[in-house]
C-alpha cells in the first residue's frame, strides 16, 4: 500500500490546526471498543497487507473515502481519541 499524498492532504484539512496533533506518515488502530463495530461498516476490512492480520486496525477501501463526508466520518473518531490522550513527553 503506497502513501497517498492526496488522501493525506484531505485528512490534514479535516484535522486542521485546532488540535495539538503531530502528523506522521504511518497508521494507527481504532481501538478494541470500535474494532468489531467498524469492521461491520461497508468498505472496511481487517488490515492485512502482509498475510498476517493486524487486530485493532482496519483498512477503508478507496470507495469508502471518496466523498469528503465519508472521509470525515472515518477520521473524526481518531482525532477525538488522539486529542483525549495526554501529551507525549519528548
Amino acid at each position: 500500500m503506497a502513501y497517498n499524498l492526496e488522501l493525506a492532504k484531505r485528512i490534514s484539512t479535516i484535522i486542521g490546526n485546532g488540535h495539538m496533533l503531530e502528523e506522521k506518515k504511518m497508521f494507527g488502530g481504532v481501538g478494541a471498543k470500535l474494532y468489531e463495530k467498524v469492521l461491520a461498516e461497508q468498505n472496511c476490512s481487517v488490515f492485512d497487507i502482509t498475510g498476517r492480520p493486524m487486530t485493532g486496525r482496519v483498512m477503508v477501501d478507496e470507495e469508502g473515502s471518496t466523498d469528503q463526508n465519508d472521509l470525515e466520518n472515518w477520521v473524526s473518531p481518531g482525532v477525538r481519541s488522539a486529542s483525549a490522550l495526554p501529551p507525549k513527553l519528548t
